[in-house]
């Protein structure tokens, strides 16, 4: 069953590097982007006006495992009186910048929580650096993500001690500056295949 499950998990994963945020990606794989548009469409209006209506004033919703956050951006949208409390963010799938982040109550808001914030291991890989960059740390990852003043948590899932201290080495480090995000954007940029050139 491990087997089946890391397959699934490997597709998944190879899906979300590939489209990024493209709805080709996150819904249906072998329906053409207009296709899942409507999908996702209908989706956000189910959410919007059949199931929000009935959560109460002031609940919070856990997006769990929900692919970029694309339920989560119509809820904050839509309700910002809901707390949406989990999404991916990194620099790959920057997405939460535009969809997310906005929307969020000035005041009085649950914190918020980041996951893959090493884009499932494909910010660290060599094959996909930049040429003349540096290939990121966990410990860049996770900076890039605390970088933001409304990711209050960002996960990680250290597999062995030096995972750990790529971890608490991010906490010591503290947020980036602007060449260092700049730098992070352009690589989470060609992770996600998308073109952003690179300064000297």
């Amino acid at each position: 069953m491990d087997n089946d499950l890391d397959r699934v998990r490997a597709s998944w994963e190879q899906r979300a590097v590939e489209s990024g945020a493209s709805l080709s990606g996150v819904l249906l794989r072998n329906l053409s982007e207009n296709a899942n548009r409507t999908l996702d469409e209908w989706h956000a209006t189910i959410l919007r006006d059949a199931l929000l209506p009935e959560v109460r004033t002031g609940a919070r919703v856990l997006d769990l495992g929900c692919g970029y956050g694309r339920l989560s951006r119509v809820i904050a949208s839509a309700r910002p009186d809901i707390d949406v409390i989990h999404f991916r963010y990194n620099a790959a799938h920057p997405g939460a910048e535009t969809d997310i982040f906005p929307h969020l109550p000035a005041a009085n808001r649950s914190g918020l929580v980041s996951f893959t914030a090493t884009s499932w291991g494909q910010l660290l890989k060599p094959s996909k650096a930049l040429p003349g960059e540096r290939i990121p740390t966990a410990t860049d990852c996770y900076r890039f993500v605390m970088s933001r003043p409304e990711v209050d948590v960002c996960l990680s899932g250290p597999g062995n001690a030096t995972h750990m201290d790529e971890a608490l080495r991010a906490l010591e480090l503290g947020p980036m500056n602007a060449e260092e995000l700049a730098w992070m954007r352009r690589v989470g940029a060609a992770v996600a295949g998308k073109t952003l050139v690179a300064t000297p």
